[in-house]
């Protein structure tokens, strides 16, 4: 299974990380948001093929499905995304809906607050016309 996400979180000493993801290039149709585990899942066991994650990273992921988990480790294809990656693009690549993209350097936080903050000024803009109407009828 292959896809392009960024790291949202992470867990296990950097070795699990769960993705948000952008793009699928190959595989079962994967969830926005995956937990990729990159090494053993016991928290002072490690091994030379285990994988660490750098939060807020965007990564070509080659993994595998071993039962209901994701696995991947230092010897796959999973690398930090480079613009020169973009060339092995299959021509079938799925976009997954997953908001602004992390790179255009427009986080979802800011988008969803920006929001919030045009629906409070209309709501206040239009809070004030009403008491400001009833005040100018009552005076006249």
């Amino acid at each position: 299974m292959v896809f392009v996400g960024v790291v949202r979180g992470l867990g296990n000493q950097d070795r699990t990380a769960t993705f948000e993801v952008i793009e699928q290039w190959s595989g079962p149709t994967v969830a926005q948001s995956v937990v990729v585990h990159g090494g053993q899942d016991q928290p002072r066991t490690w091994s030379s093929a285990d994988r660490q994650y750098e939060a807020g990273a965007r990564y070509l992921v080659a993994a595998i499905r071993s039962g209901d988990q994701l696995r991947d480790n230092s010897c796959s294809a999973t690398q930090v995304w480079s613009a020169e990656l973009a060339r092995y693009r299959p021509a079938d690549a799925r976009t997954v809906d997953a908001g602004p993209n992390p790179e255009d350097g427009v986080s979802r936080e800011l988008v969803v607050g920006a929001g919030a903050l045009v629906v409070l000024l209309v709501a206040g803009i239009f809070v004030f016309a009403r008491v400001g109407g009833r005040g100018a009828g009552a005076d006249g």
